[in-house]
């Protein structure tokens, strides 16, 4: 299911361009963007609103790639909410 995801992964769009994805993001990634790069994998290039994602090296598994890439973002957006709650 890659519809429920963008909006649990905090997405606001995706858009396509060639080879490139590029998602569009609810909320700045700020300081975590070294991090969020490191867990999304080589593919990915983190800016503050956007995450730009190489499918050519993914070839014919470009669908499960990004799939896979949302998946993490989702991961990494809950890690960082539970981070921030007060105990």
């Amino acid at each position: 299911g890659l519809k429920h995801l963008p909006g649990e992964a905090g997405i606001e769009s995706i858009n396509q361009s060639g080879s490139t994805v590029t998602i569009i993001l609810l909320e700045a990634v700020g300081g975590a963007r070294i991090a969020l790069e490191k867990a999304l994998g080589p593919m990915a290039r983190v800016g503050n609103h956007q995450v730009h994602i190489n499918m050519r090296r993914a070839g014919d598994q470009w669908k499960e790639s990004l799939v896979r890439m949302l998946e993490r973002l989702m991961a990494f957006r809950k890690r960082l909410q539970a981070v921030g709650e007060p105990q």
